[in-house]
């Protein structure tokens, strides 16, 4: 009896990421996702991910009211923080732990086109 396999590849353009190569220093890994006219942006993939080999390490959605976080991490650690949501660009945040920043980020979702 054979058995083959048909390997399919998929008719989905790639999406392209949008980075904000400027680190985040914040004091907490929580925030707010909002879109660009400022109403917060609900129910978001938000991916903490290794910035050397970009594998997610912890992951979360965004509440009802475009609210996240993340349990607290030591300082001087760093990490790309990247939210997606169908209708929005995917968009990545360098982020740096900090004894001084700010407790939240806003983070800004770009209407895809």
């Amino acid at each position: 009896m054979a058995l083959s396999l048909v390997v399919v590849a998929s008719s989905l353009p790639a999406q392209n990421i949008v980075t904000h190569e400027k680190p985040l220093h914040l004091r907490h890994l929580a925030g707010t996702v909002v879109d660009p006219r400022g109403m917060t942006v609900p129910y978001a993939l938000i991916e903490l991910r290794d910035p050397g080999d970009n594998h997610v390490m912890a992951s979360t959605f965004a509440d009802g009211n475009g609210k996240f976080s993340f349990a607290d991490r030591k300082r001087n650690e760093s990490f790309a923080l990247r939210i997606s949501l169908a209708g929005f660009q995917i968009t990545q945040y360098n982020i740096s732990i900090a004894t001084i920043g700010k407790d939240r980020m806003r983070a800004v979702l770009a209407v895809a086109n």
